[in-house]
């Protein structure tokens, strides 16, 4: 499903490092948007799916984050919700996409830090809590 040919597409923007047994850092480096978001849902997936249960979504590298790659990140991390242990920070956004995340009110949903050092320390220090809004966040059920 999430097996595109990047040929064939926009480029690679997302890429995946792991920081320890339980964690990964997302990088976006480009634009995310209708294009190119479902790379994100893809490493999501990945990462949740390898057990990963301690996110990082680092956009020091993104120049722009449209409102359809604010939905994939809030979908994507909805088998995340209920777990106890879960854990997700946003990483040093700036410019135009701080301002996306601002505006949209999907900021205030995560702690955010301006390094991948301190936000690791977070994720991982379980007596510190974090914001958890994106918990909240409801899939809509559409007629049809």
């Amino acid at each position: 499903m999430f097996n595109r040919d990047l040929s064939d597409s926009a480029a690679r923007v997302v890429d995946v490092e792991l920081f320890d047994e339980a964690g990964a850092v997302i990088i976006v480096d480009g634009d995310l948007d209708l294009a190119t978001g479902w790379q994100l849902e893809a490493a999501i997936i990945e990462q949740v799916g390898n057990g990963h249960r301690h996110l990082l979504i680092d956009l020091s590298r993104a120049t722009f984050l449209d409102s359809s790659a604010i939905g994939v990140l809030l979908r994507s991390l909805a088998p995340l919700r209920n777990e106890p242990s879960a854990a997700v920070a946003l990483v040093n956004a700036q410019g135009i996409v701080r301002r996306a995340l601002g505006v949209s009110g999907v900021g205030a949903m995560f702690s955010s830090f301006e390094t991948r050092d301190r936000a690791i320390a977070a994720v991982t220090d379980a007596t510190k809590p974090l914001r958890d809004g994106w918990r909240q966040v409801q899939e809509r059920n559409y007629p049809h």
